[in-house]
């Protein structure tokens, strides 16, 4: 909580979802009573790729009024790069709260339009989307049929999502590789083991952020195709999980989302509470 204020965080998703709802004047005014609402990267982002300049223009006016009692919060990568150098530069003085998350200058183009008003701004955009995208699921397409080789023997047994994370986190798992890869590339610093399970327990949202690419993983290369799909979400969705420890609340529409990203919260301790947009409309406004 800010100031004792709780702070929420919509998908983006859920801020169309909001931007439709018959009740939404009364609700967003409220929302800025009884929230402090951060706007990610990502919101910002995805709502520039709108193509239907109408669409693009209301979303982005809701996001202006958000914003204008709340705040617009830096990229997901900038957080993990920054929390990585902090922690390099000074292990023992950490703390993954510190860093400077508002980002003025995300509050000053929603305030101007200079470049996300543009529909040949919003085609670039949608058009990287796209292309990050294809990569993220290119890597994991490759590595699916590596695995499918190997639980398509008999008597082999795909692993849950609890199991996968459980063997990956065992003494050399693969887990702790990873942790130390991403670290290495931000930092040039190389830890050791010991070392980076001490800074992925210091640092929730480093932590979410492994926990999301093992649930990318389970859904995409291990998961039985003819079992039903709990964790079908998009790399920009599963990667708002690195926004959860800085929020009390996380709302979306998308059901994918919804569960990687509740079972991130769950899974980590974090006190985060992920809600569907529905979910968090009923429980809220009766509170009222």
């Amino acid at each position: 909580m800010l100031g004792g204020i709780p702070t929420i965080i919509f998908d983006t998703s859920g801020l169309n979802e909001l931007a439709d709802d018959p009740e939404s004047q009364p609700i967003v005014k409220a929302l800025g009573i009884g929230f402090r609402v951060r706007l990610t990267e990502t919101n910002v982002t995805e709502i520039g790729a709108t193509t239907k300049s109408a669409r693009r223009e209301k979303l982005l006016s809701l996001c202006q009024y958000l914003a204008s009692s709340g705040e617009c919060i830096k990229p997901y990568h900038w957080i993990i790069e920054e929390l990585t150098r902090q922690h390099a530069a000074n292990p023992s003085a950490f703390n993954w709260r510190r860093i400077k998350l508002q980002s003025s200058e995300l509050e000053a183009e929603l305030a101007r339009r200079e470049f996300l008003g543009k529909d040949e701004i919003a085609t670039e955009i949608q058009s990287d989307c796209e292309a990050r995208s294809d990569e993220f699921e290119a890597v994991y397409r490759g590595a699916r049929l590596a695995f499918d080789r190997i639980f398509d023997e008999p008597g082999a047994e795909r692993p849950s999502v609890s199991k996968l994370i459980e063997g990956l986190k065992r003494d050399g798992g693969a887990l702790w590789h990873m942790a130390s890869g991403i670290y290495k590339r931000a930092t040039g610093k190389e830890l050791n083991e010991l070392e980076i399970r001490a800074f992925v327990d210091a640092c929730p949202p480093f932590h979410a952020l492994l926990l999301i690419l093992c649930v990318a993983q389970f859904e995409r290369c291990l998961r039985d195709v003819r079992a039903e799909s709990m964790y079908k979400a998009g790399r920009l969705d599963l990667f708002m999980a690195t926004y959860l420890p800085y929020c009390d609340r996380f709302v979306t529409k998308d059901r994918g989302q919804y569960n990687s990203l509740s079972f991130v919260a769950s899974e980590a301790g974090m006190p985060t509470e992920v809600q569907t947009y529905y979910g968090f409309r009923q429980s809220w406004l009766v509170s009222l």
